[in-house]
């Protein structure tokens, strides 16, 4: 049996009404050609600076959601929105917000945004601890016969966020992003591989491309258990994911072994950002992890 997928890469720029629209025409494009679960980017309502995203952000239920939920019960198709810019009761901040809708256009799930992108690249600082509030609960959900992890571009070099989701039942990561072409160059593919190598899951990434902001120009990625790469055609593109049934689980993990990890804990470290200790963790500062172990051997 399988799950047919589409992960839409877009343009977003200033004016969410037409952002909006295009979502609107890929999301009909990819119903059509017969998917069943679709994946935006990450801020697929509106790029562009501090000032114009305070003024295009939408709550929740609000004028974005009420979008896609519409979406979602014209096509029948269950959507991920990568993210939007929510605007939030209790924090002048913004949240950075990825949510699910169902087919019947209903939230299905919701994740903010946990690690935000505070650093220096080139010389030149990003702070979105600035302007956007973290989030702090991981977030699952089962659509279209998928278990999703959810989480949003930065997360992505956060290795216990991923293990965590795996845990919780996970066989699919979902990393919508805008990321920053300087460090995507190098870091982008190979961390997606990554993900999928280290929890034996399936990873799909939506991202946006072009400007404004920090966006990494290339294709969507998906990859499978054991990081072999499947590049997919930006508008829109599609993809066959066979749900993982027990026996794939056994045949992947005979092929590669788990990582076995002690739990992180902190060092002593100069963050840059200004999140909350409870979200914070260091780049580069997971203790050795102890040596694989293969399935079945005893810990």
């Amino acid at each position: 049996m399988t799950t047919r997928v589409a992960l839409i890469q877009l343009d977003s720029g200033n004016d969410r009404a037409a952002n909006l629209a295009e979502i609107e025409h890929w999301v009909l494009a990819a119903a059509q050609d017969g998917a069943q679960l679709i994946i935006t980017p990450e801020y697929s309502d509106v790029r562009g600076d501090a000032a114009l995203l305070q003024q295009q952000a939408s709550p929740v239920p609000g004028v974005v959601t009420e979008h896609m939920a519409s979406l979602a019960r014209r096509t029948g198709c269950w959507i991920q929105l990568g993210s939007m810019h929510e605007r939030l009761a209790d924090d002048p901040r913004l949240g950075n917000t990825s949510l699910v809708f169902n087919p019947d256009g209903q939230i299905a799930a919701s994740y903010r945004k946990t690690h935000l992108y505070d650093a220096v690249v080139n010389g030149m600082p990003y702070l979105e601890s600035d302007d956007f509030a973290p989030g702090a609960a991981l977030t699952t959900v089962e659509a279209a016969g998928l278990q999703l992890g959810l989480s949003i571009c930065y997360d992505i070099r956060f290795a216990e966020l991923f293990r965590a989701l795996r845990s919780r039942g996970a066989n699919v990561l979902v990393v919508p992003a805008a990321f920053n072409v300087h460090t995507g160059r190098d870091h982008w593919e190979v961390l997606l591989r990554a993900r999928a190598i280290e929890n034996q899951c399936y990873v799909l990434a939506a991202a946006q491309i072009g400007g404004p902001g920090p966006a990494l120009p290339g294709p969507q990625h998906d990859h499978r258990p054991l990081g072999h790469r499947t590049g997919l055609h930006a508008r829109p593109a599609r993809l066959y994911l066979r749900r993982p049934g027990p026996d794939a689980r056994h045949h992947a993990a005979r092929q590669a072994a788990s990582l076995v990890a002690p739990p992180w804990r902190p060092v002593s470290h100069q963050p840059l950002s200004r999140t909350p200790d409870a979200a914070r963790i260091p780049l580069f500062s997971h203790p050795r992890p102890a040596r694989a172990l293969l399935p079945g051997e005893p810990s």
